[in-house]
């Protein structure tokens, strides 16, 4: 064989192994591409899984906080419907001639209630000072007392407080109370 025949089949030779490597190259190219595109896919569709996901929660969250601030929304217009009512209810009962044997009655129970050695200081106001015929107790006049009478310590630290504005305050805890567990159950 001649040099240049040789130099020919080398040639030959190293084209031929030339397109070999090239088309392995382009099999694996494409190999590695489709398994890229693959686990893209797989990757894409966990994102939006994990999205989707999120952005249900983010919806439930949002509906629910507007559920609540419309609940909220609705218990303010109801007592603001409601307070002037038992407002006017609380003058009623402290005109009426019934009064008297009502503060009485509220005056006995903080009377029975008090477990203190010392006798309490009387608060009342100053237009229910005549309704008072338990002479045992010193009576002092308090214009911020309203509808009923406040047993105090003589140093001030123990407040008894029995009015009618008390007790509808605790009427309303009870009733919030018990709206809550209604509207918001656990």
């Amino acid at each position: 064989m001649s040099e240049e025949e040789l130099i020919n089949a080398l040639d030959m030779e190293g084209r031929g192994e030339a397109r070999r490597i090239t088309d392995e190259a382009r099999r694996e190219a494409k190999m590695i591409l489709d398994e890229t595109g693959k686990e893209l896919r797989r990757l894409r569709e966990i994102r939006l899984g994990e999205l989707q996901r999120r952005l249900s929660e983010k919806r439930s969250s949002l509906i629910n906080k507007a559920r609540l601030k419309a609940r909220g929304r609705f218990l303010a217009a109801k007592y603001e419907v409601i307070e002037p009512l038992l407002d006017e209810a609380l003058k009623d009962i402290a005109s009426s001639e019934r009064y008297p044997a009502v503060f009485k009655k509220l005056f006995e129970e903080l009377k029975e209630s008090w477990d203190e050695d010392l006798p309490p200081v009387v608060h009342v106001n100053p237009s229910d000072t005549t309704l008072i015929e338990d002479s045992e107790f010193r009576v002092e006049t308090d214009e911020n007392v309203s509808f009923g009478v406040v047993f105090k310590s003589a140093c001030g630290r123990v407040v008894y407080v029995n009015t009618l504005h008390s007790r509808l305050q605790r009427m309303r805890k009870r009733a919030l109370s018990k709206v809550g567990e209604i509207l918001f159950p656990a």
